[in-house]
């Protein structure tokens, strides 16, 4: 009886597999169209995924130089500023970490720019893929951290609050980077479409 199952059972596994030689055009194009449906859902959800990421790790980055500036000033106990600024030749936005103090033959103390013989800490380009709405910004950071002035565009605003808007490349997603009087900046979501 063992053996008669035996010879079903291979009966019925070779009469299976003979007609398979492979996929039909048929099939393969089926197969094609489901992955195509699901690439066409997926992909624009990807890259606004991927869009929102990169304009994230650009507010981040603002976010964390102001905190940097902040801690170094402490640190320190120096008056230091944080400017933001658009380099017209590298067509870059950078960040400049440094003492305003008006040191050199051309310093100008309090200006919100590093000028004459400044001491300059840091400089470097800031996350590409994403676009600052606001194009020339500095806060000056004293001894305890706190902000007492900031000028946006060259003009002195005080020390009210103040922010900086960064938007992806599409324009699709904005975030601000706001910063207070006491030193605090915090990141928040704006007018995303």
């Amino acid at each position: 009886m063992s053996q008669e199952n035996t010879k079903i059972d291979r009966y019925s596994i070779s009469r299976f597999c003979i007609n398979n030689h492979g996929f039909t055009v048929i099939e393969i194009a089926i197969v094609m169209v489901i992955v195509v449906l699901i690439s066409s859902v997926a992909i624009p959800s990807y890259m606004s995924w991927l869009a929102n990421v990169h304009l994230k790790a650009g507010a981040r980055e603002v976010n964390s130089m102001f905190q940097r500036t902040r801690m170094e000033a402490i640190t320190d106990n120096t008056t230091l500023t944080v400017r933001f600024y658009m380099d017209t030749v590298a067509h870059k936005m950078i960040c400049q970490i440094f003492k305003d103090d008006g040191a050199g033959t051309g310093g100008l103390a309090n200006n919100g720019i590093a000028d004459g013989a400044e001491a300059v800490f840091r400089e470097e380009p800031v996350v590409s893929k994403v676009n600052f709405e606001n194009q020339d910004v500095s806060v000056v950071y004293n001894s305890r951290g706190m902000i007492t002035r900031w000028y946006e565009g060259g003009t002195d605003q005080g020390s009210k609050t103040g922010r900086i808007t960064v938007r992806n490349e599409g324009g699709q997603y904005k975030y601000q980077v706001t910063f207070v009087r006491t030193g605090h900046s915090r990141i928040k979501v704006v007018d995303n479409v």
